[in-house]
């Protein structure tokens, strides 16, 4: 096993012992906001952004982005890591 390999098995059983929600929870939600901030930028590269004032759909559409995150993204590292942990650990 390499250093590299170590590293992320001694990383990866941390983050298991905290928890598939916790993890989901954090690393999901952050690319929810980043995926909403890149396409609420390029509304506004769109000439659409009037529409994107009105308060209750920017949260709306922010709500929506952080879950989608959390529930995809979140769990799909999660499973993508664990098999890679469980490929490297006997």
């Amino acid at each position: 096993m390499t250093e590299k390999e170590a590293k992320f098995v001694a990383y990866w059983e941390t983050v298991m012992k905290r928890g598939r929600l916790r993890y989901a929870l954090l690393h999901g939600s952050i690319f929810g906001f980043l995926i909403f901030l890149f396409t609420f930028i390029f509304s506004f590269l769109d000439d659409s952004y009037d529409a994107m004032f009105v308060v209750p759909k920017v949260f709306g559409s922010l709500l929506i982005f952080i879950i989608g995150g959390i529930i995809f993204e979140g769990g799909y590292t999660w499973w993508m890591n664990t098999k890679k942990y469980k490929r490297l650990t006997p």
